[in-house]
């Protein structure tokens, strides 16, 4: 059985249309197709990246897809949830499932936004401007959002540690330091092992060679029991099941048997294979 519940479409920061994505879902062989376009955040730079405020075309046309599908291919409503997210809060109790994630960071400050996955050099301004040239600084700011997110309990928590997707070679901190792990091993005690599954996400592999999060976080995952969801984070629809083979087989080094798959019916524990 396979799933692919984390996509974007041209909604939001998507190469292609809700129709051809599905279309590209149902052609791969996928059972469960979840649409999780971005939420609307109020950074000048998400502008025309994200859902409006306002859920009714985005509700009206997935409802669309899931007619069309009927019988054929199970379509879920979902959504990725930034931190920074200004919707109301109450939309996410009406969507199937949510993911949450940390895209952007504010400065209270000046209350100017910075986004920690798109650009190196305005990642290290803002290492410069707001963490005083402190890269360790950035990332404790990162994970202490993330903690933030796995506080609210989501169905789905996404690419835990995006902070790195900038780091080629260490260009900004160490990964294998133990400054660096613990500080995302603390954050990962934040997540409710019985409310959130963690995303193993593909979405990086072809352009930066990584997949989410790093065998250390996902060995301690596993130890504590942990659930694990296969994604792509598919943002076109030639790679809507892009990459999920190599997580599934990173899943597997780091001690997992299982992957879970969400479909109409609710969470479905399955075999890596």
């Amino acid at each position: 059985m396979i799933s692919s519940l984390h996509t974007h479409a041209t909604l939001c920061d998507g190469a292609d249309s809700l129709v051809d994505m599905a279309k590209a879902a149902y052609g791969a062989g996928v059972d469960v197709y979840g649409v999780s376009c971005h939420s609307h955040t109020p950074a000048p730079f998400d502008a025309g990246h994200t859902l409006e405020l306002d859920l009714s075309a985005y509700r009206e046309q997935v409802e669309t897809m899931r007619l069309c599908y009927k019988d054929k291919m199970d379509v879920l409503l979902g959504l990725e949830w930034d931190a920074t997210s200004d919707m109301a809060s109450q939309e996410l109790e009406t969507l199937d499932y949510w993911i949450g994630s940390v895209h952007n960071l504010c400065d209270p400050k000046t209350n100017t936004y910075h986004a920690i996955d798109w650009d190196g050099q305005k990642l290290q301004h803002c290492i410069d401007t707001v963490f005083a040239g402190s890269a360790l600084m950035l990332v404790a700011a990162y994970y202490r959002m993330v903690c933030q997110v796995a506080r609210k309990n989501p169905p789905i928590l996404g690419h835990f540690d995006l902070i790195v997707k900038l780091n080629e070679n260490g260009r900004f901190f160490n990964e294998n330091s133990l400054i660096y792990q613990n500080i995302a091993l603390d954050a990962l005690e934040t997540v409710d092992v019985e409310a959130t599954v963690l995303e193993v996400n593909s979405g990086a592999l072809s352009k930066y060679g990584r997949i989410y999060p790093a065998p250390f976080i996902l060995q301690a995952w596993q130890k504590r029991g942990g659930r694990i969801v296969l994604t792509a984070d598919a943002h076109s629809a030639s790679a809507i099941i892009a990459g999920m083979a190599d997580g599934a087989a990173l899943a597997q080094s780091c001690g997992f048997t299982h992957h879970h798959v969400l479909t109409n019916a609710g969470w479905r524990s399955l075999p890596l294979v």
